[in-house]
């Protein structure tokens, strides 16, 4: 962020749009620098050695905040945002995260698109201090920062009176100057998803009214020790076990397509014989869920053969990109296909409402759901498990999918023999399907949405919405994840306590110390 002279080597090894992507990310944290492009480090000495460019007062530590991005673009008529694709946003809050959020937060790493972010946050369990934010490229840190004023004693504050003043006119409410103020700086990102995210970790209007006496008894795994540093450092698969868990979905895929075409014969076949709405409407699921399992097929096809990460062959050097624009297609495809199983269960319903039509009591009935709940509970968690370790957002949307199946095989289960108990409840199953429906409905159309957004990266995050259950048996599966890629691959920990060299501020953030809006946010 301090040099004057930037080198591009290697550049004969980049397609074109790389190099620019890469020269918007390095103009972006300097652009104020000169920018060379080479090829086997072939540069003349009077470009680099000589330059004049050197100012010996200006070199001092940096944030990216103090730099203008606007004024760096030397006889350009527009905009950082319009000539490299880079703008910034200040998030600013007056309500303290919830620690348990934002871990996992950290843990799922914000947004591709996403470069840089610095500034200070307040986390409900710490009512008194602030943590430092610190992020560039794929490493995010929260570090110990400091105590707010609010929290000292205006005895101890500073004998100056404007800067008691300055320090006053930060205060707003009940908690004084407590806030969030983060900058964030990117590359085509998208703002409203970005604040969301921050959003969601914020405490809500009911969390707010347990006033910090409760807030204390939060699940906190945050640390932030003076002389250490809570590192979110992405922790991946080796290509070994990556292989091994493609593998896995394939394996998976295959037994679902298999399962849910034999279930939906079964199923319209007993249906059309007995007359059941259900039964037919069921057999048609299974067929929904053999397409989601196929494009599952369709997504990994090929990655099994070469190693993407590991591959030297120039050609395979696009796979990435291409993997990402498949996870996109077939994460949309499958978003579809919830809303299709939506609508035909909420039509099945409707039906049967009208026709006030009973549940299923035969045997065949009761016999093919109670089967579809055993297999495909184990079916649904091992696609969520292996979309926790591909991080494959098409893998959780399949996931999703069976979870659907399975939420409309228990209501056709219960409902049957709710209805053998007391016949006058006939309308339990068709009402409480009609419920799960707007559920799978919803989830189908947040992930198509997911899937149209421009930071898409193909993250199983990148989807839509999840109930309890599944947030914590991916948190469970997270961790899982995270200590078996220790072992394999010997890397650090995200939870591990990083031990670093940092000054730690003595005193709070005044507003001399953090911008107060985004024209001077960079």
């Amino acid at each position: 962020e301090t040099s004057n002279v930037l080198i591009m080597n290697k550049m004969d090894l980049m397609t074109n749009e790389r190099v620019e992507k890469l020269e918007k990310i390095l103009r972006s944290l300097n652009p104020s620098a000169k920018v060379i492009r080479t090829t086997h480090s072939k540069v003349d000495l009077d470009k680099v050695l000589g330059t004049g460019l050197f100012d010996g007062s200006k070199l001092k530590l940096l944030d990216v905040e103090d730099i203008d991005i606007d004024d760096a673009i030397e006889h350009a008529d527009i905009s950082a945002e319009r000539f490299y694709g880079i703008k910034s946003f200040l998030f600013q809050r007056r309500r303290p995260f919830h620690p348990g959020r934002l871990h996992e937060l950290v843990r799922k790493g914000l947004p591709k698109s996403v470069i840089r972010s610095k500034g200070f946050f307040w986390l409900a369990t710490r009512m008194d201090v602030y943590g430092y934010w610190s992020h560039a490229g794929n490493q995010l840190k929260l570090l110990y920062g400091g105590t707010f004023w609010a929290a000292i004693d205006p005895e101890d504050w500073p004998d100056d009176e404007e800067k008691r003043r300055k320090l006053k006119a930060e205060f707003e409410g009940d908690f004084g100057d407590r806030r969030q103020e983060i900058v964030i700086i990117g590359i085509d990102m998208d703002e409203e998803n970005i604040t969301k995210m921050l959003e969601e970790c914020l405490l809500t209007d009911e969390e707010m009214k347990l006033t910090p006496l409760k807030w204390i008894k939060f699940r906190d795994p945050i640390v932030l020790e003076e002389s250490e540093a809570y590192s979110a450092t992405k922790v991946e698969l080796t290509e070994e076990s990556r292989q091994k868990w493609i593998k896995i979905a394939f394996i998976v895929s295959v037994l679902t397509i298999v399962y849910n075409i034999a279930e939906g014969v079964i199923s319209i076949i007993f249906g059309v014989e007995g007359e059941s709405i259900a039964l037919l409407g069921f057999g048609i699921d299974s067929f929904i869920e053999v397409f989601s399992a196929g494009f599952v097929l369709w997504r990994f096809r090929g990655d099994t053969a070469t190693g993407i990460i590991s591959s030297k062959d120039a050609a395979i050097k696009e796979k990435p990109r291409l993997a990402t624009s498949k996870e996109r297609f077939s994460t949309r495809a499958i978003g579809i296909l919830l809303v299709l199983l939506a609508l035909g269960a909420a039509s099945g319903a409707i039906v049967s409402l009208v026709l006030h039509a009973s549940p299923d009591t035969t045997f065949a009935g009761l016999l093919i759901s109670s089967l579809s709940l055993s297999f495909m509970f184990v079916i649904w968690y091992w696609k969520t498990k292996t979309a926790v370790y591909l991080d494959s957002a098409t893998m959780h949307s399949d996931a999703q999918c069976s979870l659907g199946c399975i939420q409309l095989s228990v209501v056709l289960f219960v409902g049957s023999l709710l209805f053998l108990i007391v016949p006058a409840l006939w309308w339990v199953d068709a009402a409480s399907t009609l419920i799960i429906s707007g559920f799978i409905m919803k989830e189908g159309v947040e992930t198509v949405r997911a899937s149209f957004r421009d930071d898409f990266d193909g993250c199983a995050c990148c989807t839509g919405t999840e109930s309890y259950v599944v947030r914590y048996l991916k948190s469970r599966l997270e961790r899982d994840f995270v200590n078996r890629s220790i072992l394999e691959s010997k890397a650090t920990n995200e939870y591990q306590k990083v031990a670093i060299t940092v000054e730690i501020p003595d005193l709070p953030p005044t507003a001399d110390d953090v911008p107060n809006g985004v024209n001077n946010s960079i």
